[in-house]
């Protein structure tokens, strides 16, 4: 029998075990070993103990797991995985095999973290080396590449991008039409997480920002939710700028624009632009409310569009 002495190191082991085993602490779910094929066993002296043959992803993480600490293994190569693509590769070498792991290891993480950044608003918690006047502003990422900076009552928009730089995932951002949201945030940050709902953006090593995820308003819902008032059951103080993320965005926008959004309690006053009520502490007058918003041009004040939002205190209690 032909043994492969290409002795599989600590690393690599750790990508397969990860590759193989569903409950691992990270698991690696994005390439599929196509068995079966044959494993070589060698004791603390690399010497040939056993060849065994893996048949499916049960037994291989099983193996890995029950394998003394001692001992090594290695691979009869040629072998085959199939990526979450459906991409077939033919790996001939321990070195092809981690490269391929990590490869995918790469894909997934910047799958999820694509998947997280689209999921729910990211507020900007705290910054370093950027003005303060952008801490309490708000990311909304969507679908189509597009980024929405909400900052009091306006709102801009660029274009984000995720990529490697190495082993490091980046995320680009880039803003059009402000230059001083342009001299802030255009620059390929080195992203990573600090918790499940925290996310660190790093340039160079000077300026820095903390996101915080924020899934507390459903745009779907189709209402505008703030807990009532102790005191005052029926009624809350709405801080309607927050809402702005939930705006309806005619196709006939350039998505380039910057806009700005107002509110009102009727509809003929947002059309005429008049008695703007309060985007930061509103009291609601009935339970729930109609009110209506009105997005305009922030550089001409052209009238974009003007629709109802309906606002309700809750109980929280």
């Amino acid at each position: 029998m032909v043994v492969n002495y290409d002795i599989v190191n600590e690393d690599l082991f750790k990508l397969m075990s990860r590759a193989t085993d569903p409950d691992a602490p990270e698991p690696i779910d994005c390439i599929e070993f196509n068995y079966p094929f044959p494993l070589f066993v060698f004791d603390e002296n690399e010497e040939y103990v056993d060849v065994l043959t893996m048949r499916d992803n049960v037994q291989f993480s099983t193996f890995l797991r029950n394998l003394p600490e001692d001992h090594f293994i290695s691979l009869s190569y040629p072998i085959s995985g199939t990526l979450f693509s459906g991409e077939l590769l033919e790996i001939n070498n321990n070195e092809e095999l981690a490269e391929a792991i990590e490869a995918c290891v790469k894909d997934q993480y910047q799958g999820n973290c694509n998947f997280l950044l689209k999921s729910c608003l990211w507020n900007v918690e705290s910054v370093t080396g950027i003005s303060e006047v952008f801490q309490g502003a708000t990311f909304q990422i969507n679908d189509n590449a597009i980024a929405q900076l909400h900052l009091e009552n306006e709102i801009y928009f660029g274009t984000w991008t995720t990529f490697y730089i190495g082993n490091a995932l980046h995320l680009n951002i880039h803003f059009l039409e402000n230059e001083a949201i342009s001299d802030a945030w255009n620059f390929d940050w080195e992203l990573s997480y600090v918790t499940p709902t925290n996310i660190q953006l790093t340039y160079n090593t000077n300026q820095e920002a903390l996101l915080r995820k924020d899934c507390t308003i459903n745009c779907e819902l189709g209402i505008y939710e703030v807990c009532e008032e102790e005191a005052t059951p029926g009624q809350a103080i709405f801080n309607l700028n927050n809402y702005t993320v939930c705006s309806y965005i005619p196709n006939t926008h350039d998505l380039v624009s910057p806009l700005q959004v107002t509110f009102y309690e009727t509809e003929s006053d947002a059309l005429l632009g008049v008695n703007e009520v309060s985007g930061t502490a509103y009291t609601n007058a009935e339970n729930p409310q109609l009110l209506y918003s009105r997005i305009v041009y922030l550089e001409n004040e052209e009238t974009l569009f003007v629709s109802e939002i309906t606002i309700e205190a809750i109980s929280c209690n």
